[in-house]
């Protein structure tokens, strides 16, 4: 976090069995990859773990987003491997890495991505407000790369359909009239496992 900026933890889904449908919710990809609220005020950004370690030297091209107004982001960051799947052993690789020119090389050789689903602070808190105008929000924000929205869709089905197809990791769904409670987990997302998906640390 930065000095002109609030801290905060991020917001926890609640497992859900399986995938539904209604009017009052919104869905998108889980994303296989780390967790982390990124802190824009400036030229100072701080990325920050979901247990609050500043990782920010780990990744670097996160670290050269520059917005107009002070921002604090909630998203995944993410590696791809060569047919663009999210690879949780590829992002491994650059958790483990130690030591400023390592991690320089590794830039180019795995890179990540910031995959952006919320926004808690743009000019000033917005954890109170509804899902749908943080959405909102978010999208006018016009973020650069490496940083990308992540899309929401309204009905579960051809969703649930492609992360089975591509073997991901899941699929969050969220109310669309849900506030944003930091380091709480809410009904207000569920987050529904694709078990044929298993990731093992070894």
């Amino acid at each position: 976090m930065t000095p002109n900026l609030p801290g905060y933890q991020p917001m926890l889904a609640t497992p859900w069995p399986g995938p539904f449908d209604d009017p009052a919710w919104r869905f998108e990809i889980k994303w296989d990859g780390v967790r982390a609220l990124v802190y824009v005020d400036g030229d100072d950004v701080r990325v920050m773990s979901r247990r609050g370690n500043d990782a920010t030297a780990r990744y670097p091209e996160v670290a050269t987003l520059r917005l107009e107004q002070p921002v604090v982001l909630d998203g995944e960051i993410v590696a791809l491997d060569a047919s663009g799947r999210p690879s949780f052993e590829l992002l491994q690789a650059r958790m483990n890495l130690h030591g400023h020119h390592r991690i320089a090389d590794a830039v180019g050789t795995v890179p990540v991505s910031f995959v952006v689903f919320d926004v808690l602070h743009a000019g000033g808190p917005v954890v109170d407000r509804p899902w749908t105008e943080r959405r909102e929000i978010l999208e006018g924000l016009s973020l650069p790369a490496p940083c990308a929205v992540s899309e929401v869709v309204e009905g579960s089905g051809p969703l649930w359909q492609f992360v089975d197809e591509h073997d991901l990791e899941g699929m969050v769904a969220k109310k669309t009239d849900s506030t944003y409670r930091p380091g709480s987990r809410s009904g207000d997302w569920r987050k529904i496992a694709n078990w044929k998906h298993a990731k093992a640390v070894v």
